[in-house]
């Protein structure tokens, strides 16, 4: 048996027989192919809290699948679901095709770009009014940073926008970073400095992770 992952990985096999067990990222390639190809943990991985789960799934599958010889069976272990459904039919392209569909019609990228503000509830506030006028632009929160801990006083708020607006959105929101950053020291009196400095505005575009959790 092989052993193949992060702390021990292995770029190639030869073509003797072996059983060689791979983490995701990690598949060495086999001379010649290999002769069968298990998926494992598909379930697992699906439940992920992230809006790319799935799309993730795909990429990994495909990248081992195409590890395996001409003919070789790949066979997806434990899971089910319309992904693992199209995997097993050969309907991936209708699967990316619906999932766009999806994403189209509830504003999630790829489908559109989004900006992250966090911050000070006043901060993000006076942000998110330097683009409040911008068509087609929209705004999920501002909400709690971290629920199970109001004491911090940090919220986030998420901006959709569509690819056009990407240069007026960040020219506006640095614009307020900008601003923010020059007028914190004036805002500071009632609040410690390390305070001031946790309530600093931050931004953060195209952030692959800012509606992971919240699905």
């Amino acid at each position: 048996m092989i052993l193949s992952d992060g702390e021990h990985p292995h770029a190639r096999v030869d073509s003797r027989a072996a059983l060689v067990v791979a983490t995701r990222g990690a598949e060495p390639i086999a001379a010649g192919g290999y002769q069968a190809v298990v998926l494992l943990d598909a379930d697992r991985l699906l439940s992920i809290e992230s809006l790319r789960a799935a799309e993730d799934c795909l990429r990994w599958w495909m990248n081992a699948a195409a590890l395996a010889a001409p003919d070789a069976p790949v066979i997806l272990a434990g899971g089910g679901g319309p992904l693992v459904q199209a995997m097993m039919h050969g309907r991936v392209e209708a699967w990316l095709q619906a999932e766009n569909h999806d994403r189209k019609l509830l504003r999630y990228p790829p489908a559109v770009r989004v900006a992250s503000v966090t911050g000070g509830p006043a901060e993000v506030d006076r942000a998110l009014a330097t683009i409040a006028e911008l068509p087609g632009v929209d705004v999920i929160g501002p909400t709690p940073l971290d629920a199970a801990d109001p004491a911090a006083h940090l919220v986030r708020a998420i901006v959709r926008f569509e690819y056009a607006q990407g240069h007026e959105v960040a020219k506006r929101l640095r614009g307020a970073l900008v601003a923010d950053a020059a007028g914190s020291s004036s805002r500071v009196a009632g609040r410690s400095p390390a305070r001031a400095r946790a309530q600093a505005l931050r931004l953060r575009f195209d952030d692959r992770g800012v509606f992971d959790g919240a699905l």
